[in-house]
């Protein structure tokens, strides 16, 4: 019986279909391997990619035709997986791949000649106008390799699957195949061996890209080809001869070819001829080993065969004795069962420590919090979408992933406090400053704990880590805020106060005291209430002021009022003197009252006030002097605040006891309102006790405000088509007592009837109490701004390549300096240009404002100057 007789034997039913599976995995890899070196070479030299085109720097790139033709014979491939084809396919897939092979066969003669088909020199001059690579013809090494693999593909497109009726035509197509896989592989190698003989010289180069292509296509093509065929058939089926070959003859190539390697390895560079010589010397000699093991595996297989049958008699003695053990297996099968009764018990506990482990993570990615949990190897085992958001790491697959991998810009010192934790020290940080890869600066809260297997060994770490940038910055913002205001109120010489609702002055400066003739701030009265007894005030008419004309209580009834004069004197002393007041109220975001600033200036005597200005900003240094020791002692209560919320951090417990250790609430919640079951940092939140949970007493629906129930409604939707809420979303819940609170809240349902979910409850009331004294600030700052006497200007300084002021420019002016200079909007000008030649009648102030902005240290000084 024949090879190809065996071969078709061996692919009858089932094996046939494994074989043509096997032969569409191969045709797809090696369609695709073809398109991709295709597609690369167009990339190449479309966009002047030199490794995409050439590979090797210095070397021929591809041609485009031959790039287009690669390109076409992986897509043909890849189609000959859906076969068979319909007639247009056919006819339309038949008609190209002629085309090309006769166009192949017209340009390879010509390229010997130096010369170009009109297919190839239209292609050349037609798309250099869209390429940034010099275009080349093709190759005739490569016509050479294209033309069989053409006829080849093109037979395999006209002929059936199966080479049942057209055992020559597959023969053919495995022949072409065979002959495009050694010459690629020949190419590829000469490039790898730096043997210019073999893949050309200047008339007759090939591109590396269209050698490795070849051998792809040539790969394809045998596979195509079919079992049934050269080369495959003496591969192919159960024989000891195709086992033996299946092993030896890749393994006597391998060998070999390792061997030359290293040959041409060892050999001097001056040695070039001898290198190609002993590596022609060994490819021959790897051929006849080949064809030599093809010989032996006959004749081996021959004896082995034989050995088989005499195998079989053996096994069929056995088959006997195995009769005898099925006495032995009945006795076996009563032991068994009660193996299966202790493997039932045994699944049985090991799926309620499943469903444990699967709450534990179901705990920690829906936990409003940035949690994950490494081993000892710092993969991650699990991660929190907190985590995810924080870090923006979107959608990435981090599990099993290491996390320097994720960070590779994490810093030693990082590193230490991993090994620390995976040696069983709980460290922490309340504000930790992080810079990201991207130049990003982010301010953590983070703790690293370890955590324990069963048999209490270290299994690795738990990272709990808090994005604070945002209170870092409200903080600086508050601080900038205050300096500023204290920077004003330091500055001004007329007398500033700010009260509060009921009239207490909670800030003024130096000059309140110095206008309401007290000797300094500390024996300034500080409510309203106390004036009357020692201060008269009258109107400008000389009738006396009753309290609620005043200028404070005017602006606590929404009042505005501008240089409003009143006559004051002193019960005392009986010292009289005429204050010029504005006043105006100050308001909250929602526009309720929350306040009042009033300035007043002493007009009496102006000379004399201009006289003891000096003297005024003496006082102010010292004022100033006093708030930054007040500031000072402020920052070191912050700073022991911290210390004290490091204590208590610190005594968080680990990772398995989240749900006890109160970072945040947690309610395990149904859908009819009530919640089942909270740990203690959430009824400590909402003012319940244990009792009023087990009572059924809580009902998450009646704590929820009527302004939030819609927003609840949407995360229960939410909840119904995902299964979890893709963000925490703020809002608020009624205590025990009937006040409320704010929350970050996430949940995520517990089962798939949407009856039970979980929630993680978040109180930021802190946060909201910083934001909310960010803006007051912030509003305090700029009624003060806009409602002062005396002008004020907020200005940047500009300077001349050598470091000299030369010039300011207006950022923002109150209303007062605008109607002091009368010179219009000057916001965003420069101050030579609203005023030309300021500069030349006033140098010094130029100097003064220059060393003011560089070293911060505020400077008085006269000068007469009309804005006119």
């Amino acid at each position: 019986m024949s090879s190809a007789q065996n071969a078709n034997d061996i692919l009858r039913g089932e094996d046939r279909k494994n074989a043509a599976y096997v032969i569409r995995i191969l045709l797809i890899v090696s369609g695709a391997g073809t398109l991709i070196l295709g597609m690369a070479g167009l990339f190449g030299l479309f966009f002047g990619i030199v490794p995409l085109s050439s590979v090797f720097s210095g070397y021929r790139p591809i041609a485009l035709s031959a790039a287009l033709i690669w390109c076409f014979f992986g897509l043909v491939l890849i189609f000959c997986c859906k076969r068979p084809f319909s007639r247009i396919v056919k006819v339309l897939l038949g008609t190209v791949t002629a085309f090309i092979a006769v166009a192949v066969a017209i340009e390879f003669p010509l390229g010997f000649l130096g010369r170009h088909s009109f297919i190839e020199s239209f292609i050349n001059t037609n798309a250099s106008h869209f390429v940034q690579t010099a275009l080349v013809p093709i190759s005739p090494l490569a016509a050479l390799m294209i033309l069989p693999a053409a006829i080849g593909l093109f037979l395999l497109i006209v002929k059936k699957e199966y080479p049942d009726e057209n055992k020559n035509e597959h023969s053919l197509i495995g022949i072409f195949g065979v002959f495009c896989l050694l010459a690629g592989f020949l190419f590829i190698a000469s490039y790898l061996y730096q043997m210019p003989f073999f893949y050309g010289t200047s008339i007759l180069p090939i591109a590396f890209t269209s050698a490795l292509a070849g051998l792809f296509v040539g790969v394809g093509m045998i596979a195509a080809a079919g079992p049934a065929v050269f080369p495959l058939v003496y591969f192919s089926g159960p024989s000891t001869r195709a086992r033996l070959l299946r092993f030896f003859v890749p393994f006597t190539i391998t060998l070999v070819l390792i061997q030359n390697q290293l040959s041409i390895l060892l050999l001097s560079i001056f040695h070039v001829n001898q290198a190609i010589e002993l590596s022609l010397t060994l490819i021959l000699f790897c051929v006849i080993a080949s064809w030599g093991v093809t010989i032996l595996a006959g004749s081996i297989g021959h004896t082995i065969d034989r050995e088989r049958e005499l195998r079989a008699q053996a096994e069929e003695e056995l088959r006997q004795n195995y009769d005898e053990l099925n006495t032995t297996y009945e006795l076996l099968t009563s032991t068994e069962e009660e193996l299966r009764g202790n493997y039932e018990e045994l699944a049985g506990s090991q799926k309620k420590l499943q469903e444990s482990e699967e709450r534990l993570r179901l705990f920690i990615r829906h936990a409003p919090a940035a949690l994950a949990m490494f081993d000892r190897e710092m993969r991650y085992l699990v991660v929190s979408q907190k985590w995810m958001t924080d870090y923006q790491l979107k959608d990435q697959q981090l599990i099993g992933r290491s996390h320097y991998e994720i960070f590779p810009e994490i810093t030693d010192e990082w590193k230490a406090v991993h090994r620390r934790g995976l040696a069983g020290e709980v460290v922490t940080a309340q504000e930790d400053r992080f810079v990201r890869g991207d130049g990003t600066v982010q301010w953590l809260s983070w703790e690293v704990r370890p955590w324990y297997t069963s048999d209490h060994a270290i299994g690795g770490i738990v990272i709990f880590s808090e994005d604070i940038t945002w209170r870092k910055q409200a903080e600086m913002a508050l601080g900038e805020s205050r300096t500023k205001l204290a920077a004003a109120l330091a500055s001004m010489t007329d007398a500033v106060f700010i009260s509060d609702t009921e009239g207490k002055f909670i800030e003024f400066n130096d000059a309140f005291a110095t206008f309401h003739r007290f000797k300094n701030k500390a024996e300034c009265a500080t409510t309203l209430a106390e004036y009357p007894a020692f201060l008269d005030v009258l109107m400008a008419d000389g009738t006396p002021a009753p309290l609620d004309m005043w200028a404070v209580p005017r602006a606590l009834q929404g009042e505005t009022g501008t240089n409003v004069e009143f006559a004051l004197k002193r019960k005392d002393t009986g010292e009289t003197w005429v204050g010029s007041y504005s006043y105006s109220p100050i308001r909250d975001v929602t526009g309720r009252i929350v306040g009042s600033v009033v300035t007043g200036r002493d007009i009496t005597e102006k000379k004399k006030a201009e006289q003891e200005l000096q003297e005024k900003h003496a006082e102010l240094n010292a004022a100033y002097e006093q708030l930054t020791s007040t500031e000072e002692e402020l920052r070191q209560n912050y700073e022991q605040l911290e210390a004290s919320e490091r204590a208590l951090r610190s005594s968080e417990q680990r990772l398995r006891r989240f749900y006890e250790s109160g970072l945040f609430g947690v309610i395990f919640w149904t859908t009819t309102g009530k919640i089942t079951d909270a740990n203690d940092k959430f009824l400590s939140m909402t003012g319940y006790t244990r009792e009023d949970l087990l009572a059924d007493r809580i009902d998450w629906g009646a704590m929820t405000p009527d302004e939030f129930r819609e927003q609840d409604e949407k995360s229960l939707e939410e909840l119904r088509e995902r299964g979890v809420n893709r963000a925490p979303f703020e809002k608020e819940y009624f205590r025990k007592d009937g006040t409320c609170f704010p929350v970050l809240i996430a949940g995520a349902m517990l089962d798939d009837h949407f009856l039970e979910g979980v929630a993680f409850v978040l109180d930021i009331s802190e946060r909201k109490t910083a934001e909310a004294a960010l803006k007051k600030s912030e509003e305090q700052y700029r009624s003060l701004f806009e409602n002062m006497q005396e002008g004020l200007a907020h200005c940047r300084m500009l300077y001349d390549n050598d470091g000299q002021p030369v010039d300011f420019v207006y950022l923002a002016v109150n209303h007062s300096f605008d109607r002091i200079i009368g010179a219009g909007t000057v916001i965003g000008k420069p101050v030579t240009e609203v005023f030309p030649g300021i500069r030349t009648a006033f140098p010094q102030l130029f100097e003064i404002y220059g060393r003011v902005a560089r070293t911060g240290n505020p400077e008085s000084f006269d000068i007469e100057f009309s804005p006119s």
